[in-house]
This record gives structure tokens, sequence and C-alpha cells, in this order.
């Protein structure tokens, strides 16, 4: 794939945000913006920031031998690799980042990604089922958007699961995933060792507890961004309303559905009878708080590794 290529769905995002900003009446939302109220931006930011630990903390879990404050750097560059992929594809980086940070073979935890990952997705199926039964009562087009995309992760969920119960399926995969370009560096001791990387349910359900706690919570930061701009609605109507639009941005395979999901958030709220201006203005001041500021955290934290570890890819798989 040429650069060209791979930097298009970072501009076709952009692009969308920019058309977002334009058909809001720019004069309006700069207004608003320059309006806002600070004291519920700067709430939103010391949630968003809680919020960043709480997905340390998910992760943590379910690792061994692995302090909390050197986890969060490692977790911090993940989520920033997750949110620049098409489809989120690129988290188990933070595998390799793990190895050459701790020692940690990527055979050891990358089981505990896979989980980590099919957990959250649980977590949002079960948020945005609840946020298709409200919109149903609106209107039967948007139930169907989100019905597609809820069965497309569902078939996600079957797949993990299926990958990490069933051996002969498992095999098989990996058999697959030897013939792709990179992924045949895997070896045999690293599938040995992955066969051999158990996770201990309780750990799960810490797991999964703290994904919920933290996709709740990113509802708290939209309601604070949207009351900095005027607008009032539920928090939980608003966890909801994220987990429908983060699923459906993320089958629109835009890196961590950047501006597609901006875009299914502003729609559902304008068919709210939100401003849609103000809808725009609020929504995108929360992302601001949330992926951008990730990013950038995540941006650093790469730095601060590099540094630490000089990251040697080599035998990353052992």
């Amino acid at each position: 794939m040429t650069k060209k290529l791979k930097i298009l769905p970072l501009a076709v995002s952009i692009l969308i945000l920019v058309i977002l900003i334009v058909y809001s009446n720019p004069e309006k939302f700069f207004r608003l913006i320059a309006g806002s109220n600070f004291v519920f931006i700067g709430t939103a930011f010391v949630i968003s920031n809680l919020n960043l630990l709480i997905r340390v903390l998910k992760w943590y879990v379910l690792l061994d031998n692995v302090n909390f404050f050197s986890l969060a750097p490692v977790q911090f560059f993940g989520m920033t690799a997750s949110n620049l992929s098409p489809g989120k594809i690129a988290e188990p980086l933070k595998s390799v980042v793990l190895k050459a940070y701790k020692g940690i073979p990527v055979s050891s935890s990358l089981p505990s990604i896979v989980w980590e990952r099919a957990l959250e997705v649980i977590v949002l199926l079960i948020l945005s089922a609840a946020g298709m039964l409200f919109f149903l009562k609106i209107t039967d087009k948007i139930f169907w958007i989100g019905a597609a995309s809820f069965l497309v992760f569902g078939f996600l969920i079957v797949f993990v699961l299926l990958f990490l119960y069933n051996m002969a399926f498992r095999h098989f995969m990996f058999r697959v995933f030897r013939k792709l370009p990179v992924m045949n560096r895997i070896t045999k001791h690293f599938i040995s060792n992955f066969e051999r990387s158990k996770i201990k349910k309780r750990r799960m359900v810490y797991s999964f507890t703290a994904s919920l706690a933290a996709w709740l919570i990113e509802g708290l930061v939209i309601y604070f961004s949207l009351l900095a701009v005027g607008v009032q609605i539920s928090p939980l109507a608003l966890a909801c309303i994220f987990a429908v639009s983060t699923i459906i941005g993320i089958i629109t395979f835009l890196p961590g559905g950047l501006g597609s999901t901006d875009a299914v958030m502003i729609f559902f709220l304008a068919t709210l009878n939100i401003d849609y201006t103000a809808a725009v203005a609020g929504v995108l001041i929360s992302r601001f708080l949330s992926i951008w500021y990730t990013n950038l955290l995540g941006g650093a934290s790469l730095v601060y590794l590099v540094k630490k570890t000089g990251l040697n890819f080599k035998n990353i798989y052992n």
C-alpha cells in the first residue's frame, strides 16, 4: 500500500469533521465554542483522565507481574494505535511494546489483549442494544442501522470465543496467520506459549466491570461537554448513543471511527430535537477531550517508551 493510500482514510475522517462544522453554521459554531462554560469543560477533562486510568485498569487486571503505572504508557500507546488504525485493528501492537519494555513475551500478553477487546465488545453490544431499543421508539431506520452493526460485532465475539476455546479452529487460524506478511514470523514456540496462557474468570469479571465503567464514564464526558454549550441530556442515554455510534463508526473502517462516529452521534442527537450546531459543538468538544487527547498522550508515551527501551522488535513473538 502506497503512502498516499495509507493517509487517505485519515484525510476522509478530517474531511467529515470539516463538513460537519461547515454545515453547522460556522459562525454560530465558533460563537458557541468561544462562549462555552469552561467549568463544565474542565470537569469533563478531569473525568476523561479518570477514564484513562480505568482503561489501564481493565488490561492490568488480566496480566501478571506488571506494575500499574509501568503499564499505563503502554496502554496509552495501544489506545492511540487503535484510534489511528482502520477498524481499531492495531491495538495488539501494545504486546510488542510491552515485550520491549518489560520483557513479557508477546505470546503471554496477547491472550489478555484478545480478552480485553472481547469483553469491551460485549459491553458495547449491551449498551448498543439499550440504545437501539430507545431509538426504536423514534424510527425503524435508525434501529436497523444499529442492528446491522450489532450483528457484525456479534459475529466478532463468536470468532474470538472460537479462537480461544476451540483448539482445532485456533490451530487453523494460526496456519492462516502464518501465511500473512509479518505474521509469518509466528513460531511454534509462540503458539505453545499462547496455548499455555490461561486467564482466570475472576479477572475477566474485573476487566468487564472496568470496561463497563469506562464506557459509562465516557457518557459523563459527553454530558458535561454538551452542558458546556447549553444542551442537557441523560449521561446514560449518551453512553448508549456513543456505544451505537462507535460500533457504526468502526465498521466504516475509518481510523478509530474518527469522523464517522462523530457524525452518527450528531445525527442521533438531532433526532432528539437538539439544536444541530450545539450538537456538533458539544460532540467535538467531547471528542477533543477523549480521542484527540488520548492520541496526544499516546504519542508522548511512544516517545517515552522509545527512549526507555529502544523498542527492539527482534524475536517479538517469543
